[in-house]
């Protein structure tokens, strides 16, 4: 369903049914690279900490850069669904997947409610 609602968000942005595949399917890539963009993101902030502009411990940094990779993490709908993979049944990945479609059929409905108020 999540995924479904970002292809329907994809489709509210544009009028072209090619542009719209392109862009929700760029967006899916997106969602499937979290963990390899947690790791990069990740690194840069560690990198970019330990410069010689911020004088900050090696304890600081790392508790810095564990809490960037675990925030970009949070948004993995794959991690979060593995269980359903192994046959275990748990609310909370249900209740992520069904916010984050309610949040692109939001988004569509606003795009909608723009253009319809737009055309007059």
């Amino acid at each position: 369903m999540l995924f479904i609602s970002i292809g329907i968000f994809a489709s509210a942005l544009t009028d072209s049914q090619i542009i719209s595949a392109i862009l929700s399917f760029i967006i899916i890539l997106i969602i499937q690279l979290i963990s390899t963009i947690s790791t990069l993101a990740a690194s840069s902030v560690s990198s970019f900490l330990s410069s010689k502009m911020f004088s900050m411990d090696a304890e600081k940094v790392s508790k810095a850069v564990e809490k960037v990779s675990n925030g970009i993490k949070w948004l993995d709908p794959f991690s979060k669904t593995q269980d359903f993979r192994y046959g275990i049944f748990s609310v909370a990945p249900l209740v992520f997947c069904l916010s984050g479609a309610l949040v692109f059929l939001y988004l569509t409905y606003r795009v909608l409610e723009k253009k319809r108020w737009a055309q007059n």
